[in-house]
Order: structure tokens, then C-alpha cells, then sequence
């Protein structure tokens, strides 16, 4: 019974140092990966509306909600991020509209579906198909063979999401 307790209080201060320690990791690596994280936002922005000069961020329920401008100060449009629960996890979608709400460009921000079958939702020829459509139509975007519950994850998730934008902005 000695034996028992002697081991049961190493492993508990083993157990202890450990979480002190990831304790500190975390708090010291923590501001660099939302620095980061917000930087991966912020090109992806510029990639879904690339004339956009500037942008205010606001909340819109769970999503972010950017109002782009272009160098004069003129709303150009907007662009919002929102999410997909896809095969493999979460996949971060940033999309781009103009001021008539009609789709820009759309990103994957990022994802952890499957490589080589589920990360092809990442390639223009399945991202292309957004543009120019209004939430009305974009049931009209193939999903990718293959991958069709991560890109049909992409195809709701920008769809929902897009309504909900349009009925705030309007």
C-alpha cells in the first residue's frame, strides 16, 4: 500500500510539471498563432476581393463580417468567413461579394480534410464555380467526385452563410 501511494504521487507531480509547463508554452506561443491566423485572414481577403484597399471587421453571429473599400473609401463589397464541418474536421471559408451580393472569389482559409481526395475543395476549378453566382443558384456548383462530403460541406456553408450576409447588409 506504501508502494502504491509513493507511485500515485510521482505520477500526480509529473502530471503537474507537465501541465505547467504546456501552461507556458501555450501562453508564450498563443499571440504568435493568432497573429498569424489573422494574417492567413487577411490574404485571403485580398485574394477573394483583390481590388479591396481596406476593410472594417465586424461580428455577424458566429461568422466575421469585412467591409470592403476601395483606395477612395467606397464600399466595393464584402467578404465574410464561415465555417463547414466537412469529412475529416472543420473547413474555414473566407468568400467575397460585391455591393449587389453576388460572389467575387471564394478561399479556403483552412481545412484538415484528407489529402489528395478532401483538399482538392482547395483547387480553382471547384472554387471558380462560386464566382459570379447569387445565393439563389449556388446548388449549381458541382461538388468534386471523390470528395463530395467535403465539397458539398463548402457548397451549404457559403450558401447559409451567404443569406445571412445578405439579409444584414440590406
Amino acid at each position: 500500500m506504501k508502494e502504491y501511494a509513493k507511485f500515485s504521487l510521482t505520477l500526480f507531480v509529473i502530471c503537474l510539471v507537465s501541465a505547467a509547463f504546456l501552461s507556458i508554452v501555450y501562453s508564450v506561443t498563443e499571440p504568435a498563432i493568432r497573429k498569424q491566423a489573422q494574417a492567413a485572414e487577411v490574404s485571403s481577403l485580398r485574394k477573394v476581393v483583390p481590388e479591396a484597399a481596406d476593410y472594417k471587421q465586424e461580428a455577424l453571429g458566429q461568422n466575421k463580417l469585412f467591409t470592403v473599400f476601395d483606395a477612395d473609401k467606397k464600399c466595393i463589397g464584402y467578404a465574410f468567413l464561415c465555417e463547414a464541418q466537412g469529412y475529416s474536421g472543420a473547413i474555414k471559408i473566407m468568400v467575397g461579394i460585391d455591393a449587389a451580393g453576388d460572389i467575387k472569389g471564394v478561399d479556403i482559409v483552412e481545412h484538415s480534410e484528407t489529402p489528395g481526395l478532401g483538399s482538392r475543395i482547395q483547387e480553382q476549378g471547384f472554387l471558380s464555380g462560386f464566382k459570379g453566382r447569387s445565393y439563389n443558384d449556388i446548388q449549381g456548383v458541382d461538388t468534386i467526385g471523390g470528395a463530395t462530403i467535403s465539397s458539398a460541406a463548402v457548397i451549404k456553408a457559403v450558401e447559409e452563410s451567404l443569406k445571412e450576409v445578405i439579409k444584414s447588409i440590406k
